[in-house]
């Protein structure tokens, strides 16, 4: 069983008050094998008990057959993406600063458990993606 659903498991047998070896996972909910009606849903178990913790994080890992190549970058690899986007942006060349006039993003997310933390990781991950080509200009004009 992968570390996301243990704690989930663990959050839900906190909030049914059983163990957690009594719980099974049903369509988008938590629910025991004796009482198949006593539940939660996978939302309230990230919630969990007590405060809203807003997120649950999983860790694992992926190995891929085979490697890449070190110097051509050829070869297995991975590369999970689960969105993209677009922005329409000024520059201003003399002062060299930048405007993001407008931007869109979509995310492949599949089913929204939790729809706040969905809309949280949206707009972290435009912070990202803006981040990266503007502080990669500021390197390189800091260094010129």
């Amino acid at each position: 069983m992968g570390d996301l659903k243990k704690k989930l498991l663990g959050a839900a047998s906190i909030l049914l008050n059983v163990e957690e070896e009594e719980l099974v996972f049903e369509e988008a909910l938590i629910r025991t094998k004796s009482f198949p009606k006593r539940g939660i849903s996978l939302a309230q178990a990230v919630i969990g008990p007590g405060v809203n913790r807003g997120s649950v994080m999983g860790a694992g890992v992926y190995q891929t057959k085979g490697s890449m190549d070190k110097e051509t970058g050829q070869g297995l690899g991975l590369l999970l993406d689960d969105g993209s986007g677009g922005a329409e942006v000024e520059v201003d060349k003399v002062f060299g600063s930048v405007k993001v006039n407008k931007y869109i993003g979509v995310a492949d997310a599949g089913k929204a458990i939790n729809p706040a933390g969905s809309n949280s990781k949206s707009l972290a991950r435009l912070s990202w993606l803006l981040d990266r080509p503007l502080a990669r200009r500021w390197f390189i004009t800091a260094t010129e």
